[in-house]
This record gives structure tokens, sequence and C-alpha cells, in this order.
């Protein structure tokens, strides 16, 4: 089920709704059009003032709340062509789209989906659900474009078949498939995943489905990733990736490709002088294991107790990551720094951290920081870029006497 939109406050809504009616002249796609009501009401209920009063502040503290890179991106272009057309239109003394800060580009993680988390999925999937899986992790479709497959959409050729698949922007392309998929969608005769009053599912109808499939923290977007990346491994064709995934630029499609270490240790080894003998061989694969789960189906931390979860912070590994950096900020602190910025993921290679199944050491190092900022000794500021940012609030002595606390702990939770 669909969530109901939000109601457009009253001073607002000539100017959101005319912007979304030159939107649709301008043929921008039912689910553009949805995507920038949601971010022009949003801001509107934000900025909590007519557009005429709205100024550089407003929109500065707008794009700072965004969570990441690409969010930001995103309303940064509604915010830029909303207020451009406002300006021409009168609704706006002036052209405030000049106010809007740029955004960069996020740079590349790509997360593939484990093969093992697509197996244990396909085995406990109903046969709707392994189409939609299949889908997304073979052939590389949107939730948007699982949700539009039709019967109609498949089309036989001389030496197999073809799916038409009707992407983002009203955008199609065109990708072989192999003969049980197509038999599988032309069994449907109509939608394959129709909706209850007629039509097809809506996007969320998918997304339920495949989180519900996958363990927390993988998504139908991670099984393009997996696509994306199997398929580069394969053909070396970034051009061809970006094509299958109906990108408009390779540039995206990077985003999606993760670069195999089998890659990385061949170009080493070409990359050798004359007369070096030793080549290295690429790391074995390390086995993807399932998180362990409670009767109820929730994921079991490696930090939760036999009765209950415990706090992250209360970990023996937190515990010794919070003695590391209260130590490392009373040295800085007698050097006279006050603030600080932490790569955790660099900070959790550097002391050793020990990842335990599936959870990520830099969430140990968050983990033992934010502890140290809930009784005061720092203040975090919140990103969203994997860094540990924020101010020391007290002297080195104050900091020495709490390593002292730490380490005391430390030692009674592990074992002699």
């Amino acid at each position: 089920m669909s969530m109901k939109p939000q109601p457009i406050p009253e001073a607002w809504r000539a100017p959101i709704i005319g912007f979304l009616e030159y939107g649709q002249a301008q043929s921008f796609s039912p689910e553009t059009l949805k995507t920038r009501r949601a971010q022009l009401v949003r801001f509107a209920k934000q900025s909590d003032v007519p557009p005429s009063q709205v100024d550089r502040s407003h929109i500065t503290a707008a794009m700072a709340r965004c969570k990441s890179q690409s969010t930001r991106r995103n309303l940064r272009n509604a915010l830029v062509t909303f207020f451009r057309w406002c300006f021409q239109e009168g609704f706006t003394a002036a052209d405030l789209s000049e106010f809007v800060p740029r955004a960069r580009m996020a740079n590349p993680h790509p997360r593939p989906c484990p093969e093992q988390y697509i197996e244990e999925a396909m085995s406990k999937a109903t046969e709707s659900e392994r189409v939609m899986l299949a889908l997304a992790a073979e052939y590389g479709l949107r939730r948007g474009e699982i949700a539009q497959v039709h019967s109609d959409n498949v089309v036989t050729r001389d030496d197999g078949y073809s799916l038409v698949i009707n992407g983002k922007g009203d955008k199609q392309r065109i990708l072989p498939i192999r003969e049980n998929m197509a038999q599988r969608i032309q069994a449907a005769k109509g939608y394959v995943f129709p909706g209850r009053f007629g039509g097809h599912v809506e996007v969320s109808y998918i997304s339920k489905h495949l989180s519900r499939l996958l363990p927390d923290g993988w998504s139908a977007h991670k099984l393009r990733h997996r696509f994306a990346t199997t398929a580069y491994a394969q053909s070396h064709d970034m051009l061809g990736v970006s094509h299958a995934l109906g990108h408009s630029s390779t540039v995206v499609t990077e985003h999606y490709v993760a670069l195999p270490d089998n890659a990385l240790c061949t170009l080493v080894n070409a990359a050798a002088l004359p007369g070096e003998s030793e080549h290295i061989k690429p790391c074995a694969p390390r086995p993807q294991t399932a998180p362990p789960r409670r009767a109820n189906g929730s994921i079991r931390y490696p930090y939760d107790g036999k009765h209950g979860k415990e706090t992250a912070s209360d970990a023996p590994e937190a515990v010794r990551m919070a003695l590391m950096l209260t130590l490392d900020f009373a040295a800085w602190r007698a050097q006279g720094v006050q603030s600080f910025d932490i790569l955790a993921e660099h900070y959790a290679e550097l002391h050793r951290v020990r990842a335990i199944g599936h959870a990520r050491r830099s969430s140990v190092v968050r983990a033992a920081a934010r502890r140290l900022a809930k009784v005061g000794m720092i203040e975090l500021v919140p990103n969203h870029l994997g860094r540990i940012r924020g101010n020391i609030c007290h002297d080195t002595a104050t900091l020495c006497a709490l390593a002292g606390m730490l380490a005391a702990e430390y030692a009674s939770k592990v074992p002699r």
C-alpha cells in the first residue's frame, strides 16, 4: 500500500501545483512528479514561511538536513528548477535558485548482495517472489521496472527471447532473457504482478517482498549492484553494463560496480619490474554467512545478551575502542587540538578491531564514539560519510581519568 501524499500548505499550494503542471508539460514521469511534490512539501513545512519570504538560510538548512550526497543532489535539482520557475512566474521577487548550494557527486560505494543471501532467499521464496529475485539479481531491473513487467513485453527473436523494459523517465530498453524466464512471464497473460484493483502492483509491494526475503541491510537495489558487478567482471564492458542497467551515463554505473580483488592483483602483477619473480595471488573469497536470527526472525547481533539486547557500546570491543579514542583525545587536547575528524574504517584497521559475523568493524568505533558523547566527553557532528567528527569537551586530566575507568571496565569484561 502506498503512503498517502502529504497535504500542501495553503501558502505554497499555487506555486507547487503550478510547478508540477509545468513539469507534466515537460513530460516528467509520474514518479519524478511524485518525488518533486514530496520534496517541495517537505521543504515548505520545514521552512514554515510563504515562498515570498524564503531566504538563503532556509535553503541552506534544508540542504544540510539531507542524510546522503545523492539525496542532497536530488533536492538541489528540485529547488533550483522550482525557484527558477517561481521567479519567472512572479511568486518570488528574486531568483532564489542562485542561493542553492552546489552538491558534489557522492563517491562510489558499490555493495553487491552476496550470492549466499540470494540462494537463501530463493529457497524460502514463493514462485512469484523467485521471479522478483531473478529479475533484480540476474537482469538488473529496478523495483519499478519489475512491477511493470507484462507478458506482452516478451519479444521472440530468431535465437531466443528479449524483454522490453519500461525504465525511468519513460525510457525503454531491450534486454535478452533466458527461455525459462520468458516462459514464466508469458504464462502470466498480463502483468506478472497484477494489482488488486487492476493494473500492476506498486513499487512498495516489490520492496516489501524482497526486503522480507533478504537479511537486514540488503535490498532490491543491492541486487542491481550484484548484477552490475558480475556483468562487468565477465565482460569488462562498462558501456554495455550501463545500457543494461538503463543508466544515462557510465559515471552512474561506476557507483554499482565493485572491482573484484582478482582484477587488482592482475594489474599489480602486470606492473611488476623486470626480474620480479613473485606474483601476488588473489585472496580466497571470504565465506558469507547469514547473520544469526532470533525466533521472531530479527537479527541477533554480536553484542546481544542471552536475555535481551545490550547496547552496542557495552560490548568488550566497543569499550576497548572507547579507551583508545579517549587516549587519543587526551593526547590531542594536550597539544591544543579542540576538534577531530576520524575515518572510522581506517581507525578500526589501525587498532585491529575484530569483526564478528556480519557486523562491520567501523560500527564498533562509531558505537564507542557515541558512548563518549553520551557522557559529555565529546560533542559529535552528524555526518553520513563514514567519519567521526566533533569537538573535545574536556581537558587532558579529565580524559585520562576516564581512560582509567574504561581500562578497568575492559579488564573486567575480558575472560582471563
